[in-house]
């Protein structure tokens, strides 16, 4: 228990406290193999997370306001400072094309592989975890049990204060701390007229019956 003591405590002096979570004192460059910029938070992110590659730790990254280039940038860290090209996985149930299209623009030196599949074998094979949240964390004894056990693999269930250790791990970042950092979004509304053909396609459409099931 020492042990595990002694590595949560280094993770929580790693962790970025009150504003440093979002604004960085390293006023540091995006990796060069990085087509485009990072705002504060996502530097904020990629330096902690750099700092856990370089312990050799693993950690969670909640963030409300978007995951996709602070990780994808953490990739071009990786290969530009690391020398560590991969591979490295990335698993999701859900957006996998978005990552991969984004992936190739952002970041396009590096060769991407879509794999569809069950990645558990892969998974075992890794040794730097790193879990991704488009949401704050949960908060049942039952999913911090299992985070820990991503976290930290041989977790002993007698340890009873691994709410704590979770809490050294987790980086949170909710939309409203870091939403004037957001690029601004536009609307823009298109009209146009239907050809002919396409109108008599919709008279056609329109009388058609209805029903109700």
């Amino acid at each position: 228990m020492g042990d595990l003591a002694d590595t949560a405590a280094v993770a929580e002096a790693l962790l970025p406290k009150g504003s440093a979570q979002i604004t960085t004192v390293v006023k540091s460059d995006a990796p060069s193999l990085w087509c485009g910029t990072l705002g504060e938070y996502q530097k904020t992110g990629l330096e902690w997370l750099g700092k856990l590659y370089k312990m050799n730790l693993s950690g969670i990254l909640a963030d409300e306001a978007g995951l996709g280039k602070t990780v994808q940038g953490f990739f071009a860290h990786l290969a530009c400072n690391e020398g560590n090209w991969g591979p490295s996985l990335v698993s999701q149930n859900f957006n996998v094309l978005k990552w991969e299209i984004e992936l190739k623009y952002w970041c396009s030196a590096l060769k991407i592989l879509l794999y569809l599949g069950n990645p558990g074998e892969l998974f075992k094979k890794s040794h730097h975890h790193l879990l991704l949240m488009d949401t704050l964390p949960p908060t049942a004894l039952k999913d911090l049990w299992a985070i820990a056990c991503f976290l930290i693999p041989g977790i002993s269930q007698s340890y009873l204060d691994f709410t704590k250790v979770v809490q050294s791990f987790i980086l949170r970042r909710s939309k409203i701390h870091v939403e004037k950092q957001l690029p601004r979004r536009y609307e823009q509304v298109l009209t146009w007229t239907f050809s002919n053909r396409q109108k008599s396609m919709y008279k056609d459409f329109l009388s058609q019956p209805r029903y109700v099931c």
